[in-house]
């Protein structure tokens, strides 16, 4: 079902170290990672009787990964390589590889401040790392325009910071800072970054206890909630060694601002942020509105252990990431439509594979409203079981 084909230097034949025919060359494990978001992984393990074992290298061989029927799930490189005995006295490697998105770590970008629109902060950022790797084997990078971005006018000027970090990381905090999200596909002649809005696509396939989901797990993220925010905004002064930035106020007792409703539920729970493009306390004011309304609520996640009816030929449509999903367990209190945003594909079992739906947005009062509901239920059951 799957192949895996590496090279070294980005140059060169691709050779097969894992094929889906039955006399092929096998892996001895192989699970890839994909995620919204985040940079793709792929780790497996291998035999000295591959005639791969040999030739990979970390940081100069190229890995793509196909479904004999779907096309290409992993474009990367490897990145790490374990050189293992077992107790059993038997020799393998286990080889750790990053998605092509990962590439963007390579470069730093300088420090600098420019106003400019979106596209050409976009632009100017991938240029700046392709400047940086000239004379690299590796592709360079292009970009597609983004579009359908109603948060934000494209041709806006706005002041950005560019600091002393990675491509990926400035890549990553504009995602942050305007939602969306980015996606890589290979070219002819670079490395395309796609960055657009989250698209809605609803799959005909539904996950259903007793059907096709084997096991749930739900996950409540708290950890970045607050009710009250203190913003900062640029860097107004240099002294004795500390970088003093704008404030709403120079009163602690006025420097914030609150989420009253959170406050009388929960009480008063700080959170500083910083706004490097705010200049001025009537735009980190309005900075500051914009993102306790984006994170005023707590994330659900559910971890998902089902079966891919597409693979044993009882579904026409496989399950792919970034779709929407039917997910139903009434035991638990669900039954809504949510999207894979993350799972892990494992190519020598396909049963083990992992998926992750989510983000749900709700409140957090409304969660804790939920869950109690959900354990009252899950009590009644056993009751009437027992």
């Amino acid at each position: 079902m799957y192949r895996v084909e590496i090279r070294t230097r980005f140059g060169g034949s691709f050779i097969s170290v894992h094929d889906p025919f039955f006399d092929g060359e096998k892996l001895v494990t192989a699970k890839v990672t994909q995620g919204i978001n985040l940079v793709d992984s792929f780790v497996f393990e291998i035999i000295p009787d591959n005639r791969g074992y040999d030739i990979i290298e970390e940081l100069r061989t190229e890995v793509r990964v196909s479904h004999v029927e779907t096309g290409r799930i992993f474009d990367g490189r490897v990145i790490a390589i374990d050189n293992v005995m077992a107790s059993n006295g038997s020799f393998y490697k286990k080889v750790t590889c990053e998605g092509a998105l990962g590439l963007l770590n390579d470069s730093y970008n300088r420090q600098a401040r420019r106003n400019i629109t979106l596209q050409a902060h976009v632009e100017d950022t991938l240029a700046r790392h392709n400047i940086s790797m000239s004379g690299s084997p590796v592709l360079p990078w292009s970009y597609t325009r983004p579009f359908g971005m109603s948060h934000i006018n494209d041709g806006e000027r706005l002041e950005y910071v560019y600091r002393g970090v990675s491509t990926l990381d400035v890549i990553f905090d504009f995602v942050d800072q305007f939602g969306g999200e980015i996606r890589v596909n290979r070219g002819s002649s670079s490395w395309i970054l796609d960055y657009r809005e989250d698209p809605v696509i609803v799959a005909n396939q539904t996950i259903e206890l007793a059907k096709n989901l084997k096991s749930i797990k739900q996950t409540v993220d708290t950890s970045d909630f607050f009710t009250r925010l203190i913003p900062l905004g640029h860097v107004t002064n240099n002294s004795d060694g500390i970088a003093w930035r704008l404030r709403l106020s120079n009163s602690i007792s006025d420097d914030f601002i609150d989420d009253p409703a959170a406050i009388a539920e929960f009480g008063v729970i700080e959170k500083e942020h910083i706004f490097d493009e705010a200049t001025s306390v009537s735009r980190l004011r309005r900075a500051g509105d914009d993102y306790i309304r984006a994170h005023r609520n707590s994330r659900v996640q559910y971890q998902i252990d089902a079966v891919d009816l597409a693979t044993l030929g009882i579904e026409s449509h496989d399950i792919r990431l970034g779709r929407h999903y039917r997910v139903i367990n009434r035991v638990m209190g669900i039954d809504e439509q949510l999207r894979v945003v993350k799972h892990s594909i494992d190519l020598i079992d396909p049963r083990k594979n992992k998926i992750f739906v989510g983000d749900i947005i709700r409140t957090l009062s409304q969660n804790v409203s939920r869950m109690r509901n959900v354990s009252r239920d899950i009590r009644e059951l056993q009751n009437i079981v027992r």
